[in-house]
């Protein structure tokens, strides 16, 4: 039984002309590369980033100036005039409240209140 395996198996790759093992692949062909400029992730943010940045600050700095406390557990973002407040606070009125100085900020044009009422905070 070994030796008609062993026939058809010399057979068959004999037939193989292509898959010689002999054979060579072909040299790869170099490829030059041109250097690019990278643009580092610490650049200078553009001016809209900036005032962006500049209002988030500006509100913050209301917030604590009216209740350090409270504003402690308050995050600040604006983008282009809207302002988010997110955070947590122990009642519902302290939230709105705090809304409500952010939206008297100069350069504020509309805040979304995303802070959470969580007792204990």
């Amino acid at each position: 039984m070994k030796y008609p395996v062993v026939i058809l198996s010399v057979v068959a790759l004999s037939a193989c002309d292509d898959l010689s093992i002999a054979q060579k692949k072909p040299a790869a062909e170099a490829v030059k590369l041109t250097p690019q400029p990278i643009r580092q992730a610490n650049a200078a943010p553009d001016a809209n980033v900036q005032a962006n940045d500049l209002l988030a600050a500006r509100v913050k700095q209301v917030l604590d100036r009216e209740e350090k406390a409270i504003a402690a557990n308050i995050d600040v973002v604006a983008d282009s005039g809207a302002v988010t407040l997110w955070g947590t606070t122990s009642a519902e009125q302290e939230s709105a409240r705090l809304g409500k100085l952010a939206l008297k900020v100069d350069g504020v044009k509309s805040v979304e209140n995303k802070i959470v009422v969580v007792k204990g905070s």
